[in-house]
């Protein structure tokens, strides 16, 4: 028996996903890494000071050979998402759609793609108001077909937060729930704000834990400083810790990379086989520190490889796992959704991704909503190193608009 016959049948006896290959040509006019930031911060809260010369940019991929022209549009909404009562021409100066710079051709041998620069404010468009923004890209060609949608925060500097993790969520069972204090110093007019008129928004590392609530009972007041604390603190759940890819080696050799494969000159990497770990033990992995705070870390021209991703699961009768990383925001759920193998009775996805560092995770979507569930698969990692940020918004009964006052992403 040929050596390459006995390595696969090897690593068929160890469990590990062997797939056909996939060309990436497959791919071709999807949507790839995405990277949005100010300065060095995460994709899902990168948060920019009105008024400061500081800038937000924005990079995005498109695979394939042809780079289509884009255009880009942004709104001012509501912290929940919906648009605010703000017109276009009050929050911002100039147009509030405007065409992308042009892309640049990246060859790859295996998958070319044009890679897209966008930085805001510029030129063309400044910010007026404070308050969460969603930035819509599109092809002109068919500007009602979103291909991203991302929200921007656009903060003023009139509160000081400070948050103190809990060793023991408040009221809550150990080891399932986390809690955060929360101390809030007002400047300027907020000195006279009244309870309810200010929200806070929390965040764990780059997942959002808690969306915008009323802060209507302060559990102390000193001078001009508003403290949550005890019964009054944050509790969510613990959440749980993400896997770690290691994705910067030319030969696809790296952390949480179980074996690679040659295909006509396309690298494919298959990802060690996660389990389901709801009601085992707590498991810790070393990673380098704030990787789980941050989203992938792209080589400006790297390559991109095809990611075979593999879950150990029974299978479903109702509902889906997804795939959830702070670097995959752009996708649809439908495109993270793992798919039932039956033979090997494993949940498999498989996806182009770019040289980096990738963190994971798998989350569970019902079958009737939107929402992925905030029980993860993996249980509750309590006891992991976290970064924590609070967004607060401040809207008195005569305002037209919610205000950001107050926010900044994890260094």
């Amino acid at each position: 028996m040929r050596l390459v016959n006995i390595l696969f049948l090897a690593l068929c006896a160890l469990g590990l996903q062997i797939a056909e290959a996939q060309p990436l040509a497959d791919y071709d006019g999807r949507l790839g890494a995405v990277s949005l930031r100010v300065g060095a911060q995460s994709q899902r809260q990168a948060v920019l000071r009105l008024g400061s010369t500081e800038h937000l940019t924005l990079e995005l991929d498109i695979l394939g050979s042809e780079g289509p022209l884009l255009g880009y549009r942004l709104r001012h909404t509501e912290p929940d998402g919906q648009p605010s009562a703000i017109a276009p021409i009050e929050a911002l100066s100039g147009l509030s759609e405007q065409d992308m710079p042009l892309g640049e051709l990246v060859p790859q041998p295996s998958c070319p793609y044009y890679r897209y620069r966008l930085s805001l404010p510029n030129e063309q468009v400044q910010f007026r108001l404070s308050g969460r923004y969603l930035l819509e890209v599109f092809r002109l060609d068919s500007p009602d077909d979103i291909l991203l949608s991302l929200p921007i925060y656009v903060a003023e500097r009139l509160v000081h937060t400070e948050l103190r993790a809990l060793p023991e969520a408040w009221g809550k069972p150990y080891g399932r729930h986390q809690g955060v204090e929360l101390s809030l110093s007002l400047g300027g007019e907020l000195r006279s704000a009244r309870p309810g008129e200010l929200w806070a928004e929390l965040w764990q590392n780059a997942t959002r834990v808690q969306a915008p609530q009323p802060l209507v009972k302060p559990s102390a007041v000193e001078g001009s400083v508003w403290h949550f604390r005890g019964a009054q603190s944050a509790t969510f759940w613990g959440g749980s810790d993400y896997h770690v890819l290691d994705l910067r080696s030319e030969e696809g050799v790296g952390e949480g990379i179980a074996h690679t494969k040659r295909h006509e000159g396309l690298v494919e990497l298959y990802a060690e086989v996660q389990e389901d770990r709801r009601g085992k033990p707590y498991v810790s992995r070393h990673k380098p520190e704030l990787w789980q705070a941050t989203t992938s870390t792209y080589s400006p021209e790297g390559a991109y490889r095809l990611l075979h991703f593999a879950l150990r699961a029974p299978e479903l009768t109702q509902g889906a796992y997804i795939l959830d990383s702070p670097a995959l925001d752009h996708l649809p759920l439908e495109a993270r959704r793992l798919r039932y193998d039956a033979t090997e009775r494993l949940y498999r996805l498989s996806l182009p991704l770019k040289q980096g560092l990738l963190s994971y995770r798998y989350v569970y979507l019902p079958a009737e909503g939107s929402e992925v569930d905030s029980e993860p698969l993996e249980g509750s990692y309590t006891e992991t190193q976290n970064v924590y940020t609070a967004l607060v918004y401040y809207r008195p009964p005569s305002a037209r608009y919610t205000r950001l006052v107050g926010g900044q992403s994890p260094q």
